[in-house]
C-alpha cells in the first residue's frame, strides 16, 4: 500500500478524467477507482513548490474541479484538526470548508466559505442520523473521525485515509514544468500586488 500523508480527495468522475486532472497538479498522486468515484491521495510528502504551497493535500483540495469531476469532497487531517471540503456541482463550484478540532468539535472558519452539515447530507447515501452523530463526535482522532464520517455518508474510500492507495491505484506524475510555472505565476502575482501597494 502507498500511504497517504494525511487525506484524500474523492471525485465523482471517470478515472481517465481524474488522471488527466492529477497530471496538471503540483505533486505525484495516486488515483484509485472506487465504483462511480475516484480517490486521489498524495504520493509524496510535499509538492514540488516552496512553502506555503508545499502541502500536497491542501494543493489537491484547493484546485478547481471541472464539472465532470464534481462533486468533489476532500478529507484530510493536520495536527489535531480534521478538514472536510466540498466542491459541488451546479453554478457555484467554489470550495466550502468544515473544520473539526479534537476536544472542541466543529469550529468557525470566518475566512473560509462554510460547509454546513446540510451540504454534506445532500451527498449522503443513507440515513442522516449516523452523519449527524459523526459530526457531534469531539473525541476521535482526526483520521479516525474522517474515516468514520466517510462511512457514515455511505461514500467509498475510508480505507484510503487509514491505509493509503491500494495496488490497483495508478501513479500519476505531474506534467514537466507545471510546478515551476506555478511558482513563476505566484511570484508575478505577488510582485503586482506589491507594486500596486507601493503606488497607492
Amino acid at each position: 500500500m502507498t500511504a497517504s500523508p494525511h487525506g484524500m480527495l474523492l471525485v465523482r468522475g471517470a478515472p481517465d478524467a481524474a488522471t488527466a486532472w492529477a497530471r496538471r497538479g503540483l505533486s505525484a498522486t495516486r488515483v484509485e477507482r472506487l465504483g462511480d468515484w475516484c480517490g486521489l491521495v498524495p504520493a509524496e510528502a510535499s509538492t514540488r513548490t516552496e512553502p506555503p504551497y508545499d502541502d500536497p493535500m491542501v494543493a489537491l483540495v484547493s484546485r478547481p474541479l471541472a464539472a465532470d469531476l464534481r462533486p468533489g469532497l476532500g478529507f484530510f487531517a493536520t495536527g489535531d484538526r480534521s478538514v472536510v471540503t466540498l466542491r459541488a456541482g451546479g453554478l457555484h463550484p467554489g470550495a466550502r470548508w468544515l473544520v473539526r478540532v479534537v476536544g472542541a468539535g466543529l469550529v468557525q472558519t470566518p475566512r473560509l466559505r462554510r460547509l454546513r452539515p446540510g451540504d454534506l447530507l445532500a451527498h449522503a447515501t443513507g440515513d442522516s442520523a449516523p452523519v449527524l452523530a459523526a459530526l457531534r463526535d469531539e473525541d476521535a482522532s482526526p483520521l479516525a473521525w474522517l474515516a468514520g464520517l466517510v462511512g457514515a455518508l455511505g461514500l467509498p474510500g475510508a480505507e484510503l485515509l487509514t491505509a493509503g492507495a491500494g495496488p490497483a491505484a495508478v501513479h500519476v506524475e505531474p506534467e514537466p514544468g507545471r510546478a515551476s510555472r506555478f511558482t513563476t505565476a505566484i511570484a508575478g502575482a505577488v510582485e503586482r500586488r506589491t507594486g500596486a501597494g507601493a503606488r497607492a
